[in-house]
């Protein structure tokens, strides 16, 4: 069998459209026709948020794998599975396998340094795949926030804000639960010369040092489509930062973010509700749908906090595979 992968088009978009419904039918998802075609539109014609091509085996079209952009500040560029999809009667011959290795190549050649996707828990053989190719099991998981839910979704404990224009400082005024101590946040859109501050707080939270540290951090200030930087102040001090990055998802049905980094000093974690609901207010405020977060399954303190603020637990594992010799 001759296996190709065929780069989609706008006129594949009818085709794409068929095995994404057979896609979402077989995992009892809802299938929203006008949102996935917008977004199969978004991706076709912009390559800066990912890639999408039509599986083809002896000239039969099987298949599609969706492979969409991101940016963290630890290692830069990475990518994400956001679908793959084989039709039933191709399967278990090796298809799958080889689409994954053609996705690997293609983010080799975009300098892309990290491939990530999720397989739910109940889906062993699929988990057993992604271990056999190379993907490792961190045992993390996304958590998400829905902004803009899809129609027919019902709504969670409640959404995270009114929309409101994203901001470059924004002040607010924080309580102890005590109701004793009062101080003033400030979330300020981090500048060039805000460079060496933000890095020496990476390097307390444990990130890398700081001269790399620069480096992914003036990418992420100078250019607004990877992401934002607030650095986080009580009183006019300096306590933290929160980064927060863009991808693109069909699942999530158009742009969504990862809260990338957020770190408080010992001395700033009462701020750390506050800080989450900022970052979630200028997300909505940015048109993001989802905004997710990396989550250890082991870490309940952390999960409880983020679920206090409406971030959704996921029963999907988190797989990685490092390209270009990167290791963590």
């Amino acid at each position: 069998m001759k296996l190709t992968f065929k780069s989609a088009e706008s006129s594949d978009l009818n085709p794409l459209l068929t095995f994404a419904q057979e896609f979402n039918q077989e995992d009892h998802h809802p299938f929203h026709e006008a949102i996935v075609r917008a977004g199969l539109i978004k991706l076709l014609n912009d390559g800066t948020a990912g890639r999408i091509w039509l599986i083809q085996a002896d000239a039969e079209t099987v298949g599609y794998v969706v492979l969409t952009l991101g940016y963290r500040l630890a290692y830069g560029r990475y990518a994400f599975i956001d679908e793959i999809y084989v039709r039933p009667a191709y399967r278990s011959q090796g298809i799958g396998r080889q689409a994954i290795a053609f996705a690997e190549e293609i983010c080799r050649e975009l300098g892309v340094k990290a491939l990530h996707l999720e397989v739910e828990q109940a889906n062993a053989k699929a988990r057993a795949l992604y271990l056999a190719v190379g993907f490792v099991d961190y045992q993390h998981y996304l958590m998400t926030c829905w902004l803009k839910r899809p129609p027919t979704h019902s709504a969670g404990s409640g959404q995270a804000t009114d929309r409101r224009p994203p901001q470059d400082v924004f002040e607010i005024r924080n309580t102890t639960q005590a109701g004793n101590d009062s101080f003033n946040i400030t979330f300020t859109s981090a500048q060039n010369s805000d460079i060496e501050m933000l890095a020496m707080l990476r390097q307390e939270s444990g990130a890398e040092g700081q001269a790399s540290s620069r480096a992914t951090l003036g990418q992420v200030i100078n250019d607004d489509s990877l992401g934002r930087i607030w650095l986080i102040e009580t009183d006019h001090q300096p306590v933290g930062y929160v980064v927060v990055t863009f991808s693109y998802s069909l699942e999530f049905h158009g742009r969504d973010a990862l809260l990338d980094e957020l770190y408080l000093r010992s001395s700033a974690q009462a701020i750390s509700r506050p800080s989450l609901k900022f970052a979630q207010a200028q997300c909505q405020a940015l048109g993001v749908n989802a905004l997710h977060a990396e989550m250890e399954r082991a870490n309940t303190l952390a999960q409880s906090l983020y679920r206090a603020v409406d971030f959704e637990d996921d029963d999907s594992y988190l797989m990685t595979k490092w390209l270009n010799d990167l290791r963590f």
